[in-house]
């Protein structure tokens, strides 16, 4: 039955689509986030002169309604032509292309968004579109006709996916791009949708590796358990994959199906899978994975490459054991197959290996690698470019997660992962940038969301235990959640992590760093898990082992400011204020505005007496709080360090009015060192820990 909110409408839709974002935010995230903030507003200058309805992002892209076709294709050549313009007077590394699909059809609108086949159709069609491009299906074309000054060029039919039947496509061939493509036949649609295509199902084919490899090692793992067929007993695996290609992007997703390999092996008990770091192909990169196994103390290595060529994947799979360093299995037949036939080539792969190694799978084993999060190459691609970014633990990481995350979710609603993953993005967020009204009300839906879908989903379970700490300070659900995260995977880092966390805002400080090395022991390679753990060591008065995990982290993440940051409360909590100005002042250079770099540079400055330079820091604090949001707790820091303790109690105030996202830890923070024992500090802390 529809409801009172819902109705039926014909609309034009266009969907756009920023080209190599994901790559971009690979090398440099900073500037990926500029580039993308600068496309948005952009197209949101434009949109008001053509009657466009902006309905949400999607990620690095739009959904747009239009009240007719013309006035939709007129606002694709306007943005187009921006861009292009824009590109003329850019640098290559700054300029911006963006594909857009347009479609026009009947519309379900429900509570402001819309959805339907309308919806899906010009979402498909969009990927069809060059860089800078625009595609629009035959509906389109025959509306705007000779209406619009740019000739329409048509492509052929194409089969869309999920579309039952083919729809006919054509191209608006813009003057500065270069002529060529239109053709009146299927053959013409193979240029855009090809390499479209190809990027897809490269992701998807990258994913078909990772099964197969999968499935070998479940059988060399199966057969060499105590009692099994062979003679060892593998209790440990570290795993890495690498592409032989020196693209970012493929790298990237090398690296991404090592962590796609780690969350699937580690549904096999009681095996201990860990993730290499991300190595160069060849040989060096080899013996660095052996001494990496040997480092984590593992029985073997699985690793292997992935190979991409025009409309074809080769894999290479193969397991080590470390103790030797030779080769216990690998595939001797290179699998081969299109990228355009992805799901056959599944099929196909994991018959031939199943026939020739002899796996044989439980029931249970069978069930659980099964079981597919997303049927989405490109949304499963969003969240582990999600989650990789979260993993910086700054700024730009949160920032850029919840762009990834939202892509995800846009793919595939039914996606319980990655509503997960943009609760913990959200939350996360809420430490750098983002205001805590809006954070936690973001971050809780989205957890919700997630366990509506899998309500025994370790990662919802997560997210929700960390947005209660925050927002409610509800603490034993908090921690219900988090123990009952653990409980359905023991092998969750981020569990691991945010449980650790948790404790340490509660002052439970050995159980914390329990919970911090085992999160450290399950990702050595995240540097914001190293970050956490030191600073649980940190606030425990363990300066040595702080100062050895603030060290990893700058060696796996040299250029996050939170590392530097941290180094200066050591130097603090270690009596050098003029070391700690050092560190301070780096995390500044490298972000210049970053609230709590400010923070603490004016704490060192207070405690060397400058109480000038202080003052000073205390108006910049407050004339960027007038730019973006900053916390109260900040500045609360910096009055507790110049000794005007009124001040910072007013400040703290502030903070548990608004719910800050460092209030939970104001009991342990060494910010508040110098006012832990004034009655009007401790009756805060008592009413943020009320519940506990």
């Amino acid at each position: 039955m529809t409801s009172a909110t819902e109705h039926r409408k014909l609309a034009a839709i266009m969907f756009t689509d920023m080209v190599g974002y994901s790559a971009l935010a690979q090398r440099n995230e900073a500037l990926a986030l500029e580039l993308l903030e600068e496309h948005r507003r952009l197209v949101r200058d434009i949109l008001p002169r053509h009657g466009g309805r902006e309905v949400k992002t999607t990620g690095d892209g739009f959904l747009i309604e239009f009240p007719s076709a013309l006035a939709a294709v007129q606002c694709a050549v306007d943005v187009q032509q921006a861009l292009h313009h824009r590109s003329q007077t850019q640098p290559a590394d700054r300029q911006v292309r963006i594909r857009i699909g347009i479609h026009v059809g009947d519309v379900v609108l429900r509570d402001g968004d819309i959805h339907g086949d309308g919806v899906n159709i010009a979402a498909r069609i969009e990927p069809l579109a060059e860089p800078g491009g625009i595609c629009v299906s035959e509906d389109v074309a025959r509306q705007v006709g000779n209406k619009v000054e740019h000739p329409l060029a048509p492509l052929g039919p194409a089969e869309l996916k999920h579309i039952e039947l083919p729809v006919v496509v054509h191209r608006v061939c813009l003057p500065w791009q270069p002529a060529g493509r239109s053709s009146a036949g299927p053959a013409g649609i193979g240029g855009p949708r090809g390499r479209s295509r190809t990027r897809v199902a490269a992701w998807g084919a990258a994913v078909v590796g990772a099964m197969l490899l999968l499935t070998a090692v479940v059988w060399w793992v199966q057969t060499h358990r105590p009692g099994g067929a062979g003679t060892g007993a593998i209790r440990s695996l570290a795993v890495g994959l690498t592409s032989d290609s020196t693209s970012p992007e493929q790298q990237a997703w090398a690296r991404m199906m090592t962590e796609l390999l780690v969350s699937h092996l580690s549904k096999i008990k009681p095996l201990d899978v860990y993730p290499l770091s991300a190595g160069k192909p060849g040989e060096d990169a080899m013996r660095a994975a052996l001494e990496q196994g040997r480092r984590l103390k593992v029985d073997a290595i699985v690793d292997g490459t992935v190979h991409y060529a025009s409309n074809e994947v080769l894999i290479i799979p193969r397991l080590r054991e470390v103790a030797t360093g030779r080769v216990i299995w690998s595939d001797p037949r290179p699998r081969q197959g299109r990228l355009d036939d992805m799901l056959g080539l599944q099929q196909r792969l994991a018959a031939d290996i199943a026939s020739e190694i002899r796996v044989t799978l439980t029931p249970t084993d069978r069930a659980e690698l099964g079981k597919k999060a997303t049927e989405n190459p490109e949304a499963l691609k969003a969240y582990l470019q999600g989650r990789a970014s979260w993993l910086h633990g700054n700024e730009a990481g949160f920032s850029n997660a919840i762009v990834h995350f939202e892509r995800a979710v846009s793919l595939d609603p039914q996606y319980a992962l990655a509503h997960a993953g943009l609760a913990d993005a959200y939350s996360a967020a809420t430490s750098t940038h983002l205001h805590p009204t809006e954070g936690y009300r973001r971050g809780k839906h989205a957890a919700s969301k997630a366990l509506e879908l899998n309500p025994n989903l370790a990662d919802a379970h997560t997210a929700l235990g960390m947005a209660i700490m925050l927002d409610e300070w509800n603490w034993p659900e908090a921690e219900r959640h988090l123990k009952r995260a653990i409980e359905l995977d023991p092998n969750l880092a981020q569990a691991r992590n945010a449980y650790c966390n948790f404790l340490v805002a509660a002052a439970r400080l050995d159980e914390a760093v329990r919970e911090g090395r085992e999160a450290v022991r399950l990702n050595p390679y995240a540097a914001s898990y190293r970050l956490d753990l030191g600073y649980a060591y940190l606030v425990k008065g363990d300066l040595s082992n702080a100062l050895a995990e603030f060290k990893a982290a700058e060696g796996l993440d040299e250029s996050n400011s939170m590392v530097h940051l941290n180094y200066g409360w050591l130097h603090m909590l270690g009596g050098d204020a003029a070391a700690a100005e050092r560190s301070f002042r780096e995390a500044q250079r490298l972000r210049p505005e970053d609230p709590l770099s400010l923070a603490g540079l004016d704490a060192s400055l207070s405690a060397q007496g400058r109480r000038a330079d202080a003052l000073n820091l205390v108006q910049q604090l407050d004339d960027l709080g007038k730019r973006r949001f900053v916390q109260a707790c900040q500045a609360a820091d910096i009055y507790a360090w110049l000794g005007e303790t009124d001040q910072a109690i007013a400040r703290l105030e502030q903070a548990l009015e608004q719910k800050e996202n460092a209030v939970p830890w104001i009991r342990v923070a060494p910010d508040y060192v110098l006012i832990r024992t004034d009655p009007r500090f401790q009756a805060l802390v008592k009413r943020v820990f009320a519940g506990q």
